[in-house]
């Protein structure tokens, strides 16, 4: 059950990626728009998870969970039947304070419901379950695409949380930190006041420029929010986010790591799906199949990792997972024309994923203490959607602003609908180029597709060295000895008795 809810919860993240063609032809919005449609939902749950982790250590996972699943639910419905893209925006980030909730209840169950010796397992089913998420959210979107539209990407989540919902009231134990903190309302308010303008700088530099004040504003105010966000953590009696934990290298990179990988992840698994629907003009369902080399790479990484850790710790398989990813996105820069390219390397790709992030997650987790299961799988958490949020904000940024630069000055001559339809995007420039003469149609589009590839590749140059200075920092992790936890740790069972588990629950582990 908790698995079902983490792969709902992740597959939101890169379903509206498949959903966008046919956006763009219903509601028409800009290349910002586009982009807006897509973080909305990542910066909501990034900006929000610790707070809700927090909330879930002290009233109750189970509450939360429901929470979210209620929230997730009704925001996906409103989003159904949005007929603007204000309104698809809006419908994103509230889906995304749903999958706040949810999210840190997941990862907090695996560190309570299993001992040290097992956890490996589940934190490599849970990592599983991502990969899933991740492939499975173009897949679900694109069979729903001819039947109902883009809204179909919605309506399943509507019917997904009503399932769950009953699932996790039947199987799901009660549990909650009956020494949790009190809710650090300043913290979360000055969260989001860092993250929610990073990510706006990030996206709206390809439009006004990275040195315009608008975006260096922007900027400016996400590094005040974070100086304020930890001096408000340091001085607070019940902090949201005990930065003292930042204090273990182990902790720290785990989340630093985290972030980087799933920007980059994120950012090109985003891009490749632009590459096959706007470069290729291949079918929403066919985009959904043709990423399934990525699922099936991080399934195949997901189990190697078990036998990797075992041999050799933590540390090894982290480097090895991102030196593997940096080696399936160089793979991408060299694309020319064909599909089968592109699955080689995202299956490469998915298999160093598969291989580094359980490692990572464990990271994270282990450098908390057991009862603060909740804060320290939200921070889990945070780090892969705020990842996910910068690495589409980053990404797309790229393309954007070398197909902006690389267009031919002829477009200038075009009238001005005509030409911010070019300007904004390569479906405008197509569009553009069929209702010109045949001659004039034809050099648009080589050029609108030069343009845009060229930004494609330099997107991938870039996910690639972050993969790579990602694996060159993870040699730098404390080297765990292989095993390190697989024995009872007297500590964590007697933080354990903290938790209240009520007797007359069905079997707990049914619930992962």
């Amino acid at each position: 059950m908790l698995s079902a809810a983490l792969t709902m919860v992740i597959a939101a993240n890169t379903s509206m990626v498949d959903a966008i063609p046919n956006i763009t032809a219903h509601l028409h919005p800009t290349s910002t728009e586009t982009d807006w449609m897509v973080d909305a939902y990542p910066l909501a749950v990034a900006s929000l998870l610790l707070f809700f982790g927090t909330v879930g250590d002290r009233y109750g996972r189970r509450l939360a969970l429901a929470v979210g699943l209620a929230i997730f639910g009704g925001a996906s419905l409103f989003g159904a039947e949005a007929t603007s893209t204000n309104g698809v925006i809006a419908a994103r980030a509230l889906m995304g304070v749903g999958g706040a909730f949810i999210m840190p209840a997941t990862l907090a169950y695996i560190k309570l419901l299993f001992p040290p010796g097992e956890r490996k397992k589940a934190f490599a089913i849970w990592s599983g379950s991502s990969g899933v998420g991740l492939v499975g959210g173009p897949l679900v979107a694109g069979a729903l695409m001819s039947p109902i539209g883009w809204q179909g990407s919605f309506w399943v989540n509507v019917a997904l949380c009503a399932l769950l919902l009953v699932g996790a009231a039947l199987t799901v134990p009660a549990s909650r930190n009956q020494a949790a903190p009190r809710i650090d309302i300043g913290g979360a308010l000055l969260a989001i006041v860092t993250l929610a303008p990073l990510v706006y700088a990030t996206i709206e530099a390809s439009q006004y420029g990275w040195t315009s004040s608008r975006v260096l504003g922007a900027f400016g105010v996400a590094i005040l929010g974070l100086l304020a966000f930890c001096a408000w953590e340091l001085r607070v009696p019940s902090p949201m986010l005990d930065l003292g934990w930042f204090r273990a290298r182990a902790f720290r990179m785990g989340a630093g790591l985290t972030v980087l990988g799933f920007t980059a992840g994120v950012g090109i698994l985003y891009a490749t799906c632009e590459l096959l629907q706007q470069y290729m003009f291949h079918g929403a369902l066919r985009v959904g199949v043709e990423m399934l080399p990525m699922g099936l790479g991080i399934a195949a990484g997901a189990v190697a990792n078990g036998q990797l850790i075992r041999r050799f710790g933590l540390r090894w398989p982290m480097v090895l997972g991102l030196a593997i990813a940096a080696a399936g996105a160089g793979v991408l820069v060299g694309w020319h024309t064909h599909y089968d390219t592109v699955a080689i390397a995202i299956a490469i790709m998915g298999f160093g994923v598969g291989i580094f992030l359980p490692s990572l997650t464990e990271e994270v987790m282990n450098g908390a203490p057991h009862e603060a299961g909740g804060v320290a799988g939200a921070t889990a958490d945070a780090s892969v959607e705020l990842g996910a949020a910068i690495g589409v904000a980053v990404i797309g940024t790229i393309i954007s602003s070398r197909y902006h630069s690389k267009l031919p000055a002829a477009i200038h001559r075009l009238p001005h609908k005509a030409y911010q339809a070019v300007h904004d995007s390569l479906y405008g420039a197509h569009a553009v180029a069929a209702k010109l003469p045949a001659s004039q149609g034809h050099a648009l589009i080589h050029s609108a597709n030069h343009a845009w590839l060229q930004g494609f590749r330099f997107a991938a140059i870039v996910a690639a060295g972050i993969f790579a200075t990602s694996a060159l920092l993870a040699t730098r992790l404390p080297l765990q000895p292989a095993e390190a936890d697989a024995t009872d740790d007297p500590q964590v069972i007697d933080q354990a008795a903290l938790m209240t588990f009520p007797t007359d629950e069905p079997d707990q582990r049914a619930a992962a």
